[in-house]
């Protein structure tokens, strides 16, 4: 075997470790694709509601956040409501307010 014939391999390069800042980016990056996931699971619910209740709808953790409504908080509810699909039964939560506007 001829020696100098053989490719010549470089030693392993250690990896950089990452930075302060490429760590906060990537965190970022993370809290960013969860709450856009989180958007998409909620999208259904947040498209049913009249636009101006769902112009003031905030996403906190898992649930709604309704902020400065004309209506007065206690003339609002959630409720479930059940509809029949041929084959499948589908539960979905609609906002029912009661009362004059404000």
């Amino acid at each position: 075997m001829n020696i100098e014939s053989e490719p010549e391999v470089a030693p392993p390069v250690p990896e950089k470790p990452r930075s302060m800042v490429e760590r906060k980016i990537e965190e970022a990056n993370a809290r960013h694709q969860a709450e856009i996931a989180l958007l998409n699971r909620m999208a259904s619910i947040i498209d049913s509601l009249p636009e101006h209740i769902a112009a003031n709808c905030y996403i906190f953790s898992d649930y709604l956040d309704f902020n400065t409504l004309t209506r007065e908080p206690d003339s609002c509810r959630v409720i479930e409501v059940e509809e029949e699909v041929p084959a499948t039964k589908i539960v979905r939560r609609k906002l029912v307010c009661s009362g004059p506007e404000v």
